[in-house]
C-alpha cells in the first residue's frame, strides 16, 4: 500500500509541475516589496546541455554555521492520510526556506537562453525571495543513455551564499558547473552582467535593470 501511494504521490507532482515558470505572468518588482528577485545565470560546461535531461540546483536559507541535509522521504498509512497530504501541501505551497532552481526540465516553460556559439549552454534565472541570506547548493544532473540513465550529484555538498535586498534585482553572476569526461566537477562564478541583464532585460521588461544590485561572490566548498 505504502509503494502505491508513493507512486500515486509521484505522478500527482509531476502533473501539478506540467509548465514551470519563474515568475507569474505580468510579475514586476516595486520598492515597497518585501520580497527581492535574485537574477543568475545557470550554465553547464564540458559536457553537452543538449544531451542532459534535467538540470538543477537548491535553494535554502543560509545557515550561521555548516549542516548536512538529511533524507526525507512521505509515506502514507491510508489513502485518506495522503489525501489530506495533497491537500496541506496545495494550501501552504512551497516552502520559503527550500526552493529548487531549475536550469533545464522537460516541463519548463523558460527557454535556455544563454548562447555561446550557436549552442545553448544554460539560462538566465530568476527566483523571488523574501529579504535576507540563503545558499544555491547541490545541483542534480541527469543524462539518458540505452539503459535509462546516470544521475549526478556532488559527493560534498557545495554552497554558494549570496544577500537578497527587497525590492530589487540582485545579480548573483554566472554559476558554471563544469564536467569532465572522467565525470569530475567544479563550479565557479563569473560576473556576466552585460551579457545576464540583457537577456534579463528581453524576458522582464518591467524590471528595472539599471537598479540591479550586483552580489556576486565565491563558491565554498
Amino acid at each position: 500500500m505504502k509503494q502505491i501511494l508513493l507512486l500515486s504521490t509521484l505522478i500527482v507532482a509531476l502533473s501539478a509541475c506540467g509548465t514551470l515558470s519563474d515568475l507569474p505572468p505580468g510579475y514586476s518588482l516595486d520598492t515597497q516589496d518585501a520580497e527581492g528577485l535574485a537574477v543568475v545565470s545557470l550554465t553547464l560546461s564540458g559536457k553537452d546541455l543538449g544531451q542532459v535531461s534535467s538540470f538543477s540546483y537548491r535553494v535554502r536559507e543560509a545557515a550561521n554555521e555548516a549542516t548536512e541535509d538529511a533524507k526525507r522521504r512521505p509515506y502514507f498509512d491510508s489513502a485518506r492520510q495522503h489525501a489530506r497530504w495533497i491537500q496541506d501541501q496545495d494550501a501552504q505551497g512551497p516552502a520559503v526556506s527550500r526552493r529548487t532552481l531549475i536550469v533545464k526540465d522537460p516541463a519548463l516553460a523558460e527557454p535556455l537562453d544563454v548562447i555561446e556559439s550557436g549552442r545553448a549552454i544554460g539560462r538566465v534565472a530568476t527566483l523571488r525571495l523574501p529579504a535576507g541570506d540563503y545558499e544555491l547548493y547541490d545541483w542534480t544532473l541527469t543524462v539518458p543513455n540505452q539503459y535509462g540513465g546516470n544521475e549526478f550529484t556532488p559527493k560534498r555538498s557545495v554552497g554558494y551564499r549570496f544577500k537578497i535586498a527587497s525590492g530589487r534585482a540582485n545579480y548573483l553572476g554566472n554559476v558554471d558547473l563544469r564536467m569532465t569526461e572522467q565525470e569530475t566537477y567544479n563550479v565557479t562564478v563569473e560576473n556576466k552582467a552585460t551579457r545576464d541583464l540583457a537577456i534579463l532585460a528581453q524576458k522582464l521588461p518591467p524590471v528595472r535593470v539599471d537598479d540591479t544590485l550586483f552580489q556576486v561572490g565565491k563558491v565554498q566548498p
